[in-house]
């Protein structure tokens, strides 16, 4: 890589310091990488062949065996025959954040399955435009073709039995922000 980015060099910050455990405030990028377990500089070399900004979020391996994520903005620096020389930019661990993504999608996942091996569905209705938001597998459970459902609430009281449409209108005048919940028994029409 030093043939890449040119006599490049790092300067560690003091917490960087104490973890990689350099003997010098200034070492090459490639040691700097070996030092850190080989994290991939690749992202940097598009933006450093087009002479554009970099923004890039990658791995890095740390002496101890710990993975961290990173998040690195900057610019590359060019001497007068066009060869990088210094590269300017920072980096900011976003460890937490990759690890809450990846929480996040498991829970989903599994909110996924729960409601699809229990013929659930989620909705969202926007009381104040009367739009109603519902997830992908709706129409199916409901037993509707999906453009018969409807992305209103209009649409979709017109398919409640009459008999059940007093109790259905009452339960949702009944919400507020407080009280967001309910729980009903009704009976829709199907085509």
């Amino acid at each position: 890589m030093d043939e890449i980015l040119g006599s490049a060099t790092y300067k560690p910050s003091l917490d960087c310091r104490r973890r990689i455990a350099s003997g010098s405030s200034k070492i090459s990028i490639v040691t700097y990488l070996r030092r850190t377990g080989g994290g991939s500089w690749k992202p940097l070399r598009l933006p450093w062949k087009a002479r554009k900004p970099y923004a890039a979020e990658f791995r890095i391996l740390w002496p101890d065996g710990t993975v961290r994520w990173l998040t690195a903005k900057g610019k590359f620096y060019y001497s007068p025959n066009g060869a990088p020389e210094r590269m300017l930019g920072m980096a900011v661990d976003i460890t937490e954040r990759k690890l809450m993504e990846v929480a996040l999608r498991e829970s989903e996942e599994r909110l996924r399955l729960a409601a699809q091996a229990g013929k659930m569905y989620a909705f969202d209705w926007n009381a104040a435009t009367g739009v109603v938001m519902r997830s992908e597998k709706a129409s199916q459970i409901l037993g509707f073709a999906t453009e018969q459902i409807g992305s209103s609430h209009e649409q979709f009281l017109a398919s409640v039995h009459p008999e059940d449409r007093a109790i259905f209108i009452a339960s949702n005048t009944e919400r507020t922000p407080a009280s967001p919940n309910t729980q009903i028994n009704f009976r829709l029409l199907r085509p």
